[in-house]
């Protein structure tokens, strides 16, 4: 990989002729070229030291390929003026500086909780950072064009920003500099031109909303009305290079929300019951798991790799708190009597509620694994099978694979069907909720589609006739679900679009499926019916043979000669040959004849006495 990313390929490695033109502006993208030196060395996994690196090799490159050396043996610092801008490297030099004392700030921001002391240099790599952006917005004033002179200033602003939101002092200061730099980029995006860029420019606003809000936020609690856990719940999501200084400030400001909130939350609300939460770390782990389920309410459906990993966040928080709530369980002490069996079954129905809560959201994340795998599977199919998809780089997905996912769906909606009904203290009557019945109303929708792509895989592999009958049962899931969600009004009037289409999908692969098992049939017949007419025991008289064994007394040159034309000796295996059968003979007489005695022509044995039988005289 080239180390000269930070300069365009035009600019890296050339020398620029500006004598012809010295009034001409130099002109560059300077946000473009930042992100992508910051994703090839380093930035896309949080490299900092590594992006460190690449500036200080890149400035020294640059250093000498524009002679602007420091003095040879002795350092002697020379300042840069308007007048030494000849080339459009010695932006690249105030660019590459700028962005050096910034990587070094976010890596040493990575050290900070373990380190105090290292804040402090902290700040001043930003304050320096903060120097050479502001003279690369000056030069860009006086020797660039309008639009780099613009990023420029969005650029010197930003960092500006950033100091400010590090020292904590002038939070209005801040969210002015960062509504400047929000505004240079809103209208940069609107300008046309390259699309990329645009593109680029549209992100960079997004990415500077966190920190807007976080700075609405902290201006909240310095006045009167003060800020709310609501402003800050949805910027915890915040997932950018360069976004460090705000993740470390959202981390502890969030943790100081949410015990806070936690102190106050005294019950937890669970299918209509109002359940006591009295420790303390249980609650803090409830509350964030509470948040992180709004966090994903907010994010968009396309994004499904960021909310997976917020998922995963989420089933941590409630494992906590299940652990947490069963170590209250095995601290009770039997001997508390009545008031012991109270708390306990408090506590089991609060390790319930919990798991209850735990299985929703896994149903939640397994319905999204479904959804991403069958978009993904439909595609493919529109593209004419999985040769196109393998040459995107994509993962093959088969109906295989829909049908565990289906399984592992049936498997959470059972078990969270089967914990409403065996909640502590629920009767039959109080088990007919809206929990149990939309996971009845679920599984037969969710068996309907399993029995469909099972029978795609039972096609696929040649199996006609348990396909069939799989989409015949697919087509009774299907119905069945429909009723179910017509009974739940509107509750299940969203699922209908979706079943209503597997319905009829269904049927329609069940027709075609009958159709190519009724042709391939007629067609095995027709086969087997003229393979049958062709089947003879013995060579048809008058038909030349090609067998050299059948024709000995005839010869037929076949030197030289390869292929058909060439001599075959003999058949293998060997045609059949008509032979005479045996005749077949049949003892049925056997039984009924009598055969005369031979008693008579038997010699009779000699008689023997005690003693020849016990020295065994007379035997022969």
């Amino acid at each position: 990989m080239s180390e000269a990313s930070l300069v365009p390929a035009a600019d890296s490695d050339m020398e620029v002729d500006t004598a012809a033109h010295p009034t001409q502006p130099f002109s560059f993208n300077l946000l473009q070229t930042i992100k992508k030196a910051q994703s090839v060395h380093g930035l896309r996994h949080g490299d900092y030291t590594r992006y460190r690196h690449y500036c200080t090799r890149r400035l020294r490159r640059l250093y000498t390929s524009l002679k602007f050396l420091h003095g040879r043996k002795k350092f002697e610092k020379k300042v840069m003026l308007p007048e030494h801008v000849v080339d459009v490297r010695y932006l690249y030099i105030l660019l590459v500086s700028a962005e050096r004392a910034w990587s070094y700030a976010m890596e040493l921001k990575q050290d900070v909780a373990s380190e105090p002391r290292r804040r402090f240099r902290l700040l001043r790599r930003l304050c320096k950072a903060e120097k050479w952006a502001t003279e690369l917005a000056k030069m860009s004033s006086l020797k660039a064009d309008s639009r780099t002179a613009l990023e420029a200033e969005a650029y010197a602003s930003w960092m500006s920003a950033s100091v400010s939101f590090e020292k904590e002092n002038d939070w209005e200061g801040a969210l002015g500099k960062f509504l400047r730099t929000r505004t240079v980029y809103e209208q940069l995006s609107k300008l046309k031109g390259d699309m990329e860029q645009q593109a680029l420019c549209r992100e960079r606003v997004e990415e500077l909303e966190p920190s807007i809000r976080y700075c609405e936020y902290n201006l909240k609690r310095a006045g009167k009305s003060g800020g709310s856990y609501s402003d800050l719940r949805d910027l915890d999501s915040v997932d950018s290079p360069g976004d460090d200084l705000l993740k470390s400030k959202l981390e502890s400001v969030l943790a100081e929300e949410r015990t806070r909130q936690a102190e106050k939350m005294s019950e937890l609300s669970w299918q209509g019951k109002d359940l006591p939460v009295r420790n303390n770390s249980t609650r803090l782990s409830i509350l964030n798991a509470q948040a992180l389920v709004k966090q994903l309410e907010q994010i968009d459906d396309d994004k499904h790799e960021k909310k997976m990993g917020i998922y995963d966040k989420c089933f941590i928080q409630y494992n906590d708190a299940k652990r947490q709530i069963r170590d209250d369980l095995s601290l009770v002490s039997s001997d508390r009597g009545d008031e012991g069996d109270a708390i306990r079954s408090e506590l089991n129905t609060l390790d319930f509620a919990v798991n209850a809560m735990l299985l929703q959201q896994t149903i939640n994340r397994n319905k999204m694994m479904v959804g991403v795998a069958q978009a993904q599977l439909e595609r493919q199919q529109a593209e004419q099978g999985e040769k196109d998809a393998s040459r995107k780089g994509e993962k093959t997905v088969r109906p295989a694979d829909l049908v565990k996912l289906y399984n592992t769906l049936l498997a959470n909606l059972s078990e969270l069907s089967d914990s409403s009904l065996t909640s502590a203290g629920a009767s039959e009557e109080e088990a007919q909720t809206l929990v149990v019945e939309q996971c009845r109303a679920e599984e037969v929708a969710v068996r309907a589609a399993r029995c469909y792509y099972l029978s795609q895989a039972h096609s696929a592999q040649g199996g006609s006739t348990e396909a069939y009958l799989l989409l015949g049962r697919a087509i009774e899931h299907a119905q069945e679900a429909i009723k179910l969600a017509t009974a739940r009004g509107e509750a299940g009037a969203q699922a209908l679009p979706t079943l209503q289409s597997l319905l009829s999908r269904a049927r329609t692969q069940r027709c075609l499926v009958h159709a190519n098992v009724a042709e391939n049939a007629a067609n095995e017949e027709s086969a087997l019916g003229k393979e049958m007419g062709d089947m003879a025991l013995k060579h048809k008289p008058g038909a030349p043979s090609k067998w050299l064994v059948e024709n000995l007394d005839e010869y037929a040159a076949a030197a030289g000669k390869k292929g058909a034309g060439g001599a075959h000796i003999l058949e293998i295996p060997p045609a059949l040959q008509a032979v005479q059968s045996l005749p077949i003979v049949l003892d049925a007489a056997f039984d009924s004849v009598e055969f005369p005695s031979l008693d008579g022509r038997c010699k009779a044995a000699p008689a023997k006495g005690r003693l020849q039988r016990f020295f065994g005289w007379g035997a022969k």
